[in-house]
């Protein structure tokens, strides 16, 4: 026998050797109320966040590891638009409008700058 068959030889009678023992068991936990979820960067909860801002969706404030920042979904503020889009908490209170309204939106500022400018010159 070489040396490598007598090591595992004598691990497996040392093994069969071992009485088994029963695993302890751990009393249960009582299982804790879920705390609400909380927004970092102020404090606040989803509930005062919905509060403040009403355009929040319920059930939507998570945290992205990547960015290191907390985000929600908003509904759209444009009557009859009911496209959602996801914002970070820091920057809910400037953004009211899913992308494609705030598209619209800032080419008819653009449009009406334009007009009142070709007026003044008139």
């Amino acid at each position: 026998m070489n040396e490598d068959t007598k090591d595992t030889v004598a691990e497996a009678v040392v093994a069969e050797a071992k009485p088994e023992v029963a695993p302890e068991v751990k009393a249960e936990e009582p299982k804790k109320a879920e705390e609400p979820k909380v927004a970092k960067a102020r404090g606040l909860t989803e509930d005062q966040l919905i509060a403040e801002y009403p355009q929040v969706i319920k059930n939507t404030l998570h945290f992205i590891e990547t960015e290191e920042k907390q985000a929600v979904k908003i509904t759209c503020g444009t009557e009859g638009c009911k496209n959602t889009r996801e914002v970070r908490t820091s920057d809910l209170w400037q953004v009211k409008l899913c992308d494609t309204c705030t598209i619209k939106a800032r080419r008819e500022r653009s449009k009406a700058k334009r007009a009142a400018r070709k007026a003044a010159k008139v």
